[in-house]
């Protein structure tokens, strides 16, 4: 029986790619085959898992298995599964811009958080959103404090010295205090859930911002 159109190309995709197995054999959507290739993809990726924790093994030289077309395969079905979640994740940045930040390392760090957070990293796309609070951040009490003052403070300190000081609106350390909390609660729990559902960019983006304002300061914006 002819299955239906596909809404969406990379579930058609993902259909054509699920007819192969060691490409380019193909083979028959069976039950037995279909739970075949999924073992032999479940095996790959705790291969793939091993290789990124950059640890030995006590079984020998297992990056053997992990032939380029295995893995080019593996990666061919489970990239073409994610695309719908990373269509809505880039579907929910349309509100967000990095309009008005001038400083260029931290607009990088916010670059580099959005893409991370777009292919489900939101792990990283916390630590590099709080790299970019925090660089920004250290250059504007610089400025205000003195650098050797500024450079032994951690970034909750930044953050307290920057809101009396009157350096930030309410809004931007209200932003920068839950970059700083985000990226302690991801130490703590790995990718727990609730942490993954915001954009680092909605607390991040608005206090580099704010800190990137040539403004003398922000603190009566509230």
């Amino acid at each position: 029986m002819k299955q239906p159109t596909a809404p969406r190309l990379s579930e058609h995709l993902l259909r054509e790619a699920a007819r192969f197995l060691l490409y380019p054999e193909q083979q028959r959507r069976t039950p037995t085959n279909v739970r075949a290739q999924r073992l032999v993809d479940d095996a790959l990726r705790k291969f793939v898992h091993w290789r990124t924790t950059l640890t030995p093994t006590a079984v020998g030289d297992l990056h053997e298995v992990l032939k380029p077309a295995l893995l080019d395969e593996l990666y061919c079905r489970d990239l073409l599964r994610a695309i719908p979640e990373i269509v809505e994740r880039t579907r929910a940045l349309a509100t967000l811009t990095f309009e008005g930040i001038s400083d260029k390392e931290s607009f990088v760090y916010l670059k580099e958080a959005a893409n991370c957070y777009l292919f489900g990293l939101p792990s990283a796309a916390v630590a590099l959103a709080r790299a970019a609070v925090e660089t920004a951040l250290r250059k504007k009490c610089s400025a205000r404090f003195g650098k050797q003052s500024t450079d032994a403070a951690k970034l909750n300190q930044l953050i307290e010295d920057a809101a009396k000081g009157r350096l930030l609106s309410r809004d931007a350390v209200a932003g920068a205090r839950s970059a700083s909390a985000a990226s302690r609660l991801r130490g703590r729990v790995g990718r727990r859930r609730g942490c993954a559902s915001r954009h680092p960019r909605t607390f991040a983006a608005p206090s580099v911002k704010s800190m990137s304002s040539r403004s003398p300061a922000m603190g009566n914006s509230h």
